[in-house]
């Protein structure tokens, strides 16, 4: 696939850096925590929970290493989505003008989604490993809103910072 859009050289923010870091902590813990729990974990355990958040699926207890594994893979393939800005899809043309602020929007723009998801796996393994060790009900009911907010609230705030900078 060939494009004329400009590439340019693009230098890492400091916020950016500080999400990589963030979301690097988020997956330390999504990997760590199931195995550090593993053994305590009763042989069935919650995997599905219904919209008020309370479990409605059980399965193995190995079934809590999906989350880690499934986190791991959308880390990497993010990060390398985010190596590559000048090959996304734009809602406008890029010029030479604009492409470093729509590249670093669209940087900024999967650094975040990338940190919130690794977040919310996180959350969500260790909020199953109570749920499954009888520390809690289920997930509650704020959780999947709350997901959906602040996942759109990101999407909403790049695109109006990038039609800003078109």
């Amino acid at each position: 696939m060939t494009t004329s859009r400009p590439i340019s050289e693009l230098r890492r923010q400091p916020g950016v850096w500080l999400l990589e870091g963030l979301t690097i902590l988020g997956l330390l813990f999504l990997i760590v925590v199931p195995v550090a729990c593993y053994s305590a974990l009763p042989e069935t355990i919650p995997t599905h929970f219904d919209l008020n958040g309370e479990p409605d699926g059980w399965g193995s207890r190995e079934m809590i290493f999906i989350l880690p594994g499934v986190g791991l893979v959308l880390y990497v393939l993010m990060t390398f989505i985010g190596r590559s800005p000048h090959r996304h899809n734009y809602l406008w043309e890029i010029t030479e003008s604009n492409a470093p602020m729509q590249y670093a929007l669209a940087v900024r723009l999967v650094s975040l989604i990338k940190c919130e998801v690794v977040w919310l796996f996180a959350i969500l393994a260790w909020l199953m490993i109570r749920t499954a060790q009888g520390e809690r009900d289920g997930i509650g009911l704020a959780f999947l809103p709350l997901m959906i907010v602040l996942l759109l609230g990101t999407m909403t705030w790049y695109f109006i910072r990038a039609q800003q900078h078109r």
